[in-house]
């Protein structure tokens, strides 16, 4: 897959920062440390390794006993997903939270609270969780978090005596499926096909006025759809359908005005660079667009109702 970011227009997002004392370690009477060492030792046991999770996981580990990373408690939302939080200390160790849910429930369902912590492990690693996070990287850290997270689901947890989480077996049907294109469009509102069919766009030997004609003529295709396909009284779902690619292209256009024009080239920063300038029928047909799709931006909050049919440890027989 391609790893893109979406965000709206070019901002940048502070990730909360932690000071004070070390992080709570006991949870149900089983220790965080002990947690991490069933952790590693369950990787390490596995018959079928894969190069990527190994490498992450040899990263995760070091920083783990150099003390560089900390575990502690975190949402108490009962929900598999990751609540993505993480800051520092005043010495600059990383502290990421684990849901309390997994937590709790580690001794009849540990393959979740394992694979969370690939994702984990994978969507941190190169960031300390303090000060400005560009949001140019927000997705390409989800998408390439959940591959990682789905790699360990194959090649690890499924070759393994644990039971499967609902939000396993998605993530695993979807990987081997169709390289979690399913899973990233119901579940995270990412339209991961169609960034791979950008990265080949981009990747062309085409100029950057015919790639940007190109985007322009993507858009106006998609207004003609976008017009069919969302009005009053559609399902929930067919709007979310709708919303998804039509939203990241909106979001995605700047980015990409920015990358292929003399913006980045001249050193400008994102924030202030006016990307319409560069090419005013392409700013015109996303502003088209996007003024298509604004009145039914809740409809992408769907996502969440998708997400709770996975979301929960179901009782394992």
């Amino acid at each position: 897959m391609v790893f893109l970011f979406l965000a709206a227009g070019f901002s940048f997002a502070e990730a909360p920062v932690e000071t004070g004392t070390a992080p709570v370690t006991l949870v149900a009477g089983k220790d965080l440390d002990k947690i991490l060492k069933e952790f590693f030792e369950f990787a390490g046991k596995s018959k079928k390794k894969d190069p990527a999770v190994e490498a992450l996981l040899k990263n995760f580990q070091n920083k783990v006993e150099d003390k560089k990373i900390l575990l502690k408690i975190g949402s108490t939302e009962e929900s598999v997903f990751p609540a993505l939080d993480a800051g520092t200390l005043e010495n600059e160790v990383l502290i990421i939270s684990l849901n309390e849910y997994l937590l709790l429930n580690y001794e009849t369902s540990p393959s979740i609270l394992y694979s969370s912590l690939v994702f984990l492990a994978e969507y941190f690693k190169d960031n300390t969780g303090s000060g400005e996070r560009e949001l140019l990287n927000e997705t390409e850290r989800r998408i390439k978090s959940c591959d990682l997270q789905a790699r360990f689901a194959d090649n690890y947890l499924s070759k393994s005596k644990l039971k499967l989480t609902p939000y396993e077996k998605a993530l695993l049907a979807s990987y081997r499926d169709n390289n979690l294109y399913d899973f990233m469009f119901k579940y995270y509102a990412i339209d991961a096909e169609w960034l791979d069919y950008l990265k080949e766009v981009f990747s062309s030997e085409s100029t950057v006025k015919g790639k940007l004609k190109q985007l322009r003529d993507i858009g106006e295709k998609k207004i003609v759809e976008t017009k069919v396909k969302l009005k009053e009284g559609a399902a929930e779902e067919d709007i979310y359908n709708a919303l998804v690619m039509p939203n990241m292209y909106s979001e995605l256009v700047p980015y990409y005005v920015y990358e292929l024009s003399s913006g980045k080239k001249a050193g400008n920063i994102p924030e202030d660079f006016y990307w319409t300038a560069q090419d005013p029928k392409l700013a015109q047909t996303m502003l088209k667009l996007r003024e298509i799709i604004t009145p039914y931006l809740g409809g992408l909050e769907y996502k969440n109702k998708l997400r709770e049919n996975i979301a929960k440890i179901l009782v394992q027989k």
